[in-house]
Formats: C-alpha cells, sequence, structure tokens
C-alpha cells in the first residue's frame, strides 16, 4: 500500500492525532532537493515554533518575493503550500515550498512543537532552478525568523512522547444506537489499554466489542453515554460524483477540540487498489479524522473515514503531487460488519437533499472524539 499515509504510527495508524503535539503535513513535494552546502543545510533543519496560519503567511510572502517578476507559466497552492512551474528557456522547473510538523530544542534543550519549512526543485536542466529554490529557501528562513527564533531540529512529530500512563492518542467517531455503541476505525480503537470519549468536556470509560481489521472497523460500547442522537446508514448505492460533508477531531492539538467539518464530492467508487470495501472521496481529512462519519446529502452516513494518500511519499515515488485522495469505507460495508456482530444500528429512510448546515447541525449531535491510551 505504497502512498497510503500512515497517521500517526507510520504503517498502523491512519487517524489518531497526538493530543499534545503539532501534527500536519500540509502538502508533499515532487522530487529530491539538490545538494547543498552545509550553512544552508543548517537552515533548512530549522524548527520554528509558529501557528500554521504564520507559517503560510511566510511561504506566502516568500514565493511572491521570490517569484515576482520571474516568468512563471503557474503558480499554483495545493492546500497550503505553493508550487511555481517556471519556463526559462530550455530549462523547466517545478519549485515546490511546504511546511511540515517537527519537535524542536532550544538552547537550554527544552523541547518546542514547531513547523519546519522545506524547498523541493525537479527540473529537466539544471541551470536556474537549483539557484532560485536556494534563494527562495533563504527568505523562507528570514521571514520566519523575524516571527521567533529558530530552533534545533529533532524529529518529525508523529506520535506523543511516552509517559507514566502510556502513550495517548485521539481519532474520531460516531454513535449507532441507543445502547451506547460508538462505530469507529480498527486503527484507532486496536491497541488501546484503556479507551473513552470525550462528550461535553465529560470522559466516558469504553470497552472495545468488536473489530474487523480486513475492512478496519470497529466498536466500542460507552455503557454510560448519554445518547443525543444516532447516526442512520445510507441504504442506498454510492454514486460517482456524489456530495459528501466529512465530521471529526483532526489535529486537536493545533486546531482546538471542536468538531470540524469539510465537504467534497466521491471521486472513486473503489479503494486503493479496487478495494469495493472502501471509496474515494474529495473532502480534505487530517490525522484525528479517522472513524468519522461521511454524510451524503441526505444526511445519512455514507461511509467512515480511513486514509488518505501520503502526498509527499506519492510525488517521490511517481514523480506527481496527489490532492485530495482519501478513503472511506462505504456505508454496505459496515453495516455487514455490524450485522454480523448483532450490532443494532438504522437505516435512513428520507431521500430528501439537505443543505450542508443542517446535516452538520445533525451529524455533531452523533459525532464524538474517540481518545485511547496504550
Amino acid at each position: 500500500m505504497s502512498g497510503l499515509q500512515p497517521w500517526w504510527r507510520h504503517g498502523k495508524i491512519c487517524g489518531f492525532v497526538p493530543i499534545a503535539a503539532l501534527s500536519f503535513i500540509i502538502v508533499g513535494c515532487a522530487a529530491n532537493e539538490p545538494a547543498e552546502g552545509s550553512a544552508t543545510a543548517v537552515a533548512r533543519n530549522s524548527v520554528y515554533p509558529i501557528s500554521a496560519r504564520q507559517a503560510y503567511e511566510v511561504l506566502r510572502r516568500s514565493v511572491h518575493q521570490s517569484f515576482a517578476g520571474s516568468r512563471i507559466t503557474r503558480l499554483s497552492r495545493p492546500r497550503i503550500g505553493f508550487t511555481a512551474t517556471l519556463h526559462v528557456a530550455l530549462d523547466r522547473h517545478y519549485i515546490t515550498a511546504v511546511m511540515e510538523p517537527a519537535m524542536g530544542k532550544d538552547a537550554k534543550g527544552k523541547s518546542m512543537a514547531g513547523v519546519l519549512f522545506r524547498v523541493y526543485d525537479r527540473g529537466t536542466i539544471l541551470i536556474s532552478g537549483p539557484i532560485r529554490a536556494r534563494k527562495l529557501r533563504e527568505r523562507i528562513h528570514r521571514q520566519a525568523r523575524l516571527i521567533a527564533a529558530p530552533l534545533q531540529y529533532a524529529g518529525p512529530i508523529t506520535r506523543s512522547a511516552p509517559s507514566r500512563r502510556g502513550r495517548r492518542s485521539s481519532g474520531s467517531g460516531f454513535v449507532i444506537n441507543t445502547h451506547g455503541d460508538v462505530l469507529t476505525n480498527n486503527h484507532v480503537a486496536d491497541g488501546c489499554r484503556n479507551i473513552w470519549v470525550r462528550v461535553g468536556g465529560v470522559a466516558y470509560p469504553g470497552v472495545l466489542r468488536a473489530k474487523d481489521k480486513a475492512n478496519d472497523l470497529a466498536v466500542v460500547r460507552i455503557a454510560d453515554l448519554p445518547v443525543n442522537a444516532v447516526a442512520r446508514f445510507s441504504g442506498g448505492s454510492m454514486k460517482l460524483g456524489s456530495s459528501v460533508v466529512v465530521l471529526g477531531y483532526p489535529l486537536t492539538s493545533l486546531l482546538g477540540d471542536d468538531l470540524k467539518a469539510t465537504t467534497g464530492n466521491v471521486s472513486g467508487l473503489s479503494g486503493l487498489r479496487n478495494n469495493s470495501a472502501y471509496f474515494q472521496f474529495t473532502a480534505p481529512i487530517q490525522p484525528g479524522n479517522s472513524g468519522g462519519p461521511i454524510v451524503d446529502s441526505t444526511g445519512a452516513v455514507a461511509g467512515v473515514a480511513a486514509a488518505k494518500l501520503r502526498e509527499i511519499n506519492v510525488a517521490r515515488r511517481m514523480g506527481t503531487l496527489s490532492q485530495l485522495v482519501n478513503f472511506g469505507v462505504k456505508s454496505r460495508a459496515a453495516r455487514g460488519f455490524l450485522g454480523t456482530h448483532n450490532i443494532p444500528f438504522s437505516i435512513a429512510r428520507s431521500n430528501r437533499v439537505l443543505p450542508n448546515v443542517a446535516i452538520v447541525s445533525a451529524a455533531k449531535k452523533y459525532t464524538i472524539r474517540i481518545l485511547c491510551e496504550e
């Protein structure tokens, strides 16, 4: 499954997000960086303790300063990040500036979460591309230093540091019946020594009731969960191009622990390597979205958010930048899993199309955050 983004565990977790760490990959990039001198390499590995908004502004200003007046045939923004396509005589280059989460250490050895900037250059002839990439990199570091002093790079952010209580992480899920059963991904609940959900600021302990590793599904039973609403599954077939809304709790340490909603379309009726239990959609998802509901235009649950392609891995392997390639488990597969384990659920009966605001308003009542302690 090369290119499938392994959120949080590099191979196991596709949806957890560390509770106390900045953890996001904004955009992938194409090809390898040119060789650099030692001074540039040191600057390249500096981590800046700044916010995502500040990091985006650093990229935006630096890119426009670097390429103002240049013969840019295309300047695109894949999510947050920039790619400039340059044509100079026979020299064609693609220069991509990105930001990644990273841990840094200050002069006293204190660890802090921050942003690591990278600039990638891919071209046909090594004439102007590497020079322009180097200048862009220098501008980015100058802009970032105006906001915060750089830290020494201490590694990428992938999970929270071990503690005496074990590693902690979080994902998403949704209530499927009045008994307090919550459906999520298997990779969200698997391996948890303690698992609980948070509703209205209160944590309720739960137990893993059933799991399906093949289809990446699991049910957590929360005995005392106050059930205000339950999700209803779509009973019809999925249609290519239909609109969807994804709800969940991504990047809670960065974006806050309130519910997030994104919109998109069904872009494929199968998953990676034609896996028929999955489908592809374009609504943006991040670490922490895994297990959240994918809701169709009638307000019914069409699937469960599960995974995405990691842009950087795809770019390095395929030589192109993937965008908004995300995967969910189909409602049909989820209903089959629940039926096999005799877990009650409901099917939606209405075909009336609802506005997104109404869909989110209803879905937020049954979408909850799941926390795990190993």
